[in-house]
């Protein structure tokens, strides 16, 4: 309830939606098109246009509202909480269970701070999440439709942002074990498998494709961005040895940002608590060098309320 009071009452304020999220959306008004135009930041012209799309929808419907942009993800951050109540019921948990999964990812710091603002990470994780719930459905009615569902959750994540990618890497570990363990003929879960992929590809390309991939493609010889822009958030290029080595510091790295007390108010009371979780691990990790030049990453830092750094 408070954070629908501050969409109603609060215009977009946070620095992605100001930069490029909203830059984009206030060009396509007022050229009455969603043609390419020239930016002096990457983000505003490379990323898929399907937030984007939604965002001038709601501002339209809404009387030009603009504190009403901010729906979009609020309204997916409700859906994403119903989506865990789904998806843990398809996996077998009771009510009680599901319930309580929906409610703990409900008060995720992450989510409650990006459901007020004109980003797209919820409105991304919605459509992750339908994927899931669908594939799981396919596994109890073995109806086609379910499949057909989830492929077409996986084409329109595709045209929120790239990064979808990373997210659909255990939607297909997840599916291939859910084909690979139903009790079905060979023959039907290869069908099916094949049936699944084909139209995972066809909307992919329906629906992702024409919402910047393309474009980018004739634009830079690239589906996702400008080659310097690849250069700086990617290994592009790099030799396998580098990769390995630094993506598995990445890994650990990520993996000690979640001992945070994110969302909690940073008081000293808290940030020695913060200390006292991270104690035992500073000392192991030290010894792997994790803080190097190339890396934004520090062993101390205050627990933080934010879209953009809070963890869990």
């Amino acid at each position: 309830i408070l954070n629908l009071l501050v969409i109603f009452f609060s215009s977009p304020h946070n620095w992605d939606s100001q930069t490029y999220h909203l830059a984009r959306m206030a060009y396509y008004l007022q050229h009455e098109n969603l043609a390419y135009y020239d930016a002096n930041y990457w983000a505003q012209v490379s990323h898929p246009k399907g937030s984007t799309i939604l965002f001038l929808f709601t501002y339209l419907v809404s009387g030009k509202n603009e504190n009403m942009i901010q729906l979009v993800q609020y309204v997916s951050y409700l859906l994403a909480a119903l989506t865990v109540y789904a998806i843990a019921e398809k996996a077998g948990s009771n009510m009680g269970q599901s319930m309580f999964a929906a409610l703990i990812s409900s008060l995720l710091t992450e989510w409650l701070m990006q459901s007020t603002t004109a980003q797209n990470d919820m409105i991304l994780t919605i459509f992750i999440g339908v994927a899931v719930y669908f594939i799981f459905s396919f596994r109890k009615t073995q109806k086609r439709k379910d499949l057909v569902f989830a492929a077409l959750s996986i084409g329109l994540s595709l045209s929120i942002k790239a990064t979808a990618l990373i997210g659909l890497v255990p939607v297909a570990v997840m599916a291939l074990y859910i084909f690979l363990t139903m009790k079905n003929g060979t023959q039907f879960r290869l069908s099916s498998f094949s049936f699944f992929v084909t139209f995972a590809l066809v909307l992919t390309c329906l629906f992702a494709g024409p919402s910047g991939y393309l474009e980018n493609y004739r634009l830079y010889g690239h589906p996702i961005a400008p080659q310097y822009v690849r250069n700086g958030h990617s290994f592009e290029g790099q030799p396998l040895s580098t990769i390995l080595a630094t993506g598995t510091k990445n890994v650990i790295r990520f993996g000690f940002e979640f001992l945070s007390l994110d969302g909690l108010p940073p008081t000293t009371t808290v940030q020695s608590a913060q200390d006292m979780i991270r104690f035992v691990p500073i000392k192991i990790f030290r010894l792997l060098e994790l803080e190097t030049p190339d890396a934004t990453f520090v062993f101390q830092k205050m627990p933080t309320a934010n879209e953009d750094t809070s963890y869990w």
